[in-house]
């Protein structure tokens, strides 16, 4: 499934794609929501689930740029997991496009 695929599915569906598919890689936890993050195949969901209403609130989707950008611009250091993980996904996602880029030299 693609990225494309994904946004066109409903929020049942996202998330339906997201327990099946999804790798779950981290989370972080406030007074009154919970976000989850996973990856499937080369892009991240993140589901927001509100503790209040006991249900979920939000699905954000994006390729690495996208989600990296916005974790470094809005996560305080007090939550170093959410860095870590995305330092190490997007050291992952480089050593890949130097491998292709190799690949495509030669």
């Amino acid at each position: 499934m693609t990225l494309y695929e994904f946004n066109l599915l409903g929020i049942n569906n996202q998330m339906e794609t997201v327990n099946q598919q999804g790798v779950y890689l981290d989370n972080h936890i406030t007074k009154n929501e919970e976000f989850n993050l996973y990856a499937i195949n080369m892009f991240f969901v993140e589901a927001c689930y509100n503790s209040l209403e006991n249900k979920i609130s939000g699905i954000k989707s994006g390729n690495l740029s996208v989600f990296h950008w916005l974790i470094l611009s809005s996560v305080s250091f007090q939550h170093s997991s959410w860095y870590r993980t995305w330092l190490i996904i997007f050291g992952v996602y480089f050593l890949l496009y130097l491998t292709v880029l190799i690949i495509k030299i030669r």
